[in-house]
């Protein structure tokens, strides 16, 4: 594994890292396996990244347990955000579906994901929005586009990014 600086965990057919996991077979992917159990052994990555991944996940501690187990310095992982209003609206029209796909186990929010980190006593980590749409937008916006995108596209996300301290 030297030489290798990134993995990409649920990478899909566009691994963004130096290897590429996931699931299921598709063109661009290195490693077949589970991200609950990754093959690799201790501190073998500089960075273990993941990508809308965790909230498909059955286990999601075992999964960030093993990213923090993999890499020797930084831990990124980006989730979808629980858009409240927008979940209301599909649980009217979906009759009583209150996650936006089927195939994901959990809904995530800031506070959900704090918890969980703090109860797996992670306490090196930053939580942030890379985009955030509300600010300054205009009344088009507030009228035309936003009422769409809280019905099926606009998912807010959730970055997370965790540092192992260097010994």
């Amino acid at each position: 594994m030297k030489g290798f600086n990134s993995l990409d965990i649920g990478c899909g057919s566009k691994p963004k890292g130096d290897i590429g996991v996931d699931i299921k077979k598709y063109p661009n992917v290195d490693c077949i396996c589970n991200a609950e159990n990754l093959p690799f052994k201790d501190n073998s990555f500089k960075v273990a990244m993941s990508y809308c991944v965790l909230e498909h996940c059955i286990y999601p501690a075992k999964m960030i347990l093993e990213m923090i187990r993999v890499a020797r310095s930084k831990i990124e992982i980006m989730i979808d955000d629980i858009h409240f209003p927008a979940y209301f609206l599909q649980y009217i029209f979906r009759r009583g579906f209150l996650v936006n796909e089927p195939e994901h186990k959990y809904g995530w929010t800031v506070y959900y994901i704090r918890n969980l980190l703090e109860a797996l006593n992670i306490q090196n980590y930053k939580i942030t929005r890379p985009i955030e749409y509300r600010k300054h937008q205009k009344l088009l916006h507030w009228l035309v586009i936003r009422p769409w995108c809280l019905f099926k596209c606009w998912r807010p996300q959730i970055k997370i990014e965790m540092f192992k301290e260097v010994k």
